[in-house]
């Protein structure tokens, strides 16, 4: 059933196309700041999971 629906309308064929370009663009955009992050940048947001709400790193 959802074979030929999806069969009768034209021009459905692109949207796996856009979709993995979209999605390829989103990817490299994300892994390119990454690996352009500071070394600084990198170790201060490590210790974001481990602080409380003053900034103190729970032990």
């Amino acid at each position: 059933m959802y074979r030929q629906i999806l069969e009768s309308i034209q021009g459905i064929e692109i949207y796996p196309v856009m979709s993995f370009v979209i999605f390829m663009i989103v990817f490299v955009l994300i892994s390119y700041k990454a690996f352009r992050m500071k070394s600084s940048s990198v170790e201060e947001l490590s210790y974001l999971p481990l602080e409380d709400n003053h900034g103190n790193i729970k032990k």
